[in-house]
């Protein structure tokens, strides 16, 4: 009989974390583990109680969460707790938090309840250990990737007359699309169309700030971003934070230029082009993504050879092995105990 590993999420809209667990549960470790994933909207009723061998929180913790992840501790003292880290870090806490100690002090205590805490990135990670969030023996990084196969045999596309950037995302002003809408404000000469996948708490919003414009269109939700990224010259990625941000991955592999904030996890993915790659970099202002896109239809950034591009579907399999390792350890340990 296979170990059961239950995700616990909160959030069903289209993005990262929904799409992550949904490859992870399909992917070949579905032969060695029974995956399931149930939701909960912790602002509504508590976690239940569940019957697995390893428990796998997605959740967005706060003050309010707390005693909830305190109670699910308790009733399930004896199945490990794992933390999936997919939502804070440096730049969230600049642009959302204003008492920053009070927000620390949850997230450690918050931690502290966890068996595992599992950083996407490098920088979160770094982020996590100097501000002393959680003994770095509980702390491990464990990117994240996809099967990237589609992407990486796409044709490199030519550009047009007509250049035609991407974004996809959850609607959330983390993405910073408003910003981005009004970039494209700014150049209303330039022959550029901008395509926008993803569904959110912003998208009345947002369509209502580019509803002057008629070269921005709202995709909704799509489940072939390899036919969405073969439409588009160029992928820009306009967020306010990132701990990780997927997209960048896919667009490497795809073959795509480029243009982002630098955010959190997003400059340390820029280095799998070149340790010192700064092509396609611009400020968190509408005036320097408009710059960006002006300057990226005229020498658009770098993308990876076909060799590199190759490379990257190593990262899908090389993330399965560290989950399948982090899963048996753990299991393991619960057997020998």
């Amino acid at each position: 009989m296979r170990p059961k590993v239950l995700h616990l999420i909160d959030d069903s809209h289209f993005g990262g974390i929904q799409s992550a667990i949904q490859r992870l549960s399909a992917s070949r470790l579905k032969n060695d583990f029974e995956f399931q994933i149930q939701r909960t909207n912790l602002k509504e009723r508590s976690f239940g109680n569940y019957q697995t061998d390893i428990l796998c929180v997605h959740h967005a913790l706060s003050w309010q969460s707390l005693p909830k992840i305190l109670s699910l501790k308790l009733r399930h003292f004896r199945t490990p707790l794992l933390y999936q880290e997919h939502h804070y870090c440096d730049g969230f806490m600049k642009h959302q938090v204003s008492n920053q100690k009070r927000f620390l002090l949850m997230l450690k205590l918050s931690y502290c309840l966890m068996n595992k805490v599992i950083a996407v990135s490098d920088h979160q990670a770094q982020w996590i250990i100097q501000n002393n969030l959680v003994n770095t023996k509980k702390l491990i990084m464990l990117g994240q990737s996809s099967n990237l196969t589609p992407l990486v045999s796409l044709p490199v596309k030519k550009a047009q007359s007509n250049y035609v950037f991407g974004a996809y995302g959850r609607l959330h002003k983390q993405k910073g699309f408003d910003m981005l809408i009004e970039a494209i404000k700014l150049i209303p000469h330039a022959n550029i169309t901008l395509k926008i996948v993803g569904s959110g708490e912003l998208e009345y919003e947002l369509r209502k700030l580019a509803s002057p414009l008629t070269n921005i269109h709202f995709v909704g939700f799509c489940d072939d971003i390899s036919a969405f990224l073969n439409e588009c010259d160029a992928i820009i990625i306009p967020s306010r934070w990132e701990p990780f941000g997927l997209i960048f991955q896919e667009a490497l592999a795809a073959g795509k230029p480029i243009l982002h904030s630098g955010v959190d996890g997003l400059l340390e993915q820029s280095k799998i082009i070149h340790p010192q790659y700064k092509e396609g970099l611009f400020k968190q202002s509408a005036e320097s993504i408009a710059n960006a896109l002006l300057h990226c239809i005229k020498n658009p950034p770098k993308i990876l050879k076909p060799e590199q591009r190759n490379q990257l579907l190593a990262k899908w399999e090389d993330t399965l092995n560290q989950w399948k390792s982090l899963f048996r350890d753990f299991i393991n340990k619960k057997n020998n105990s």
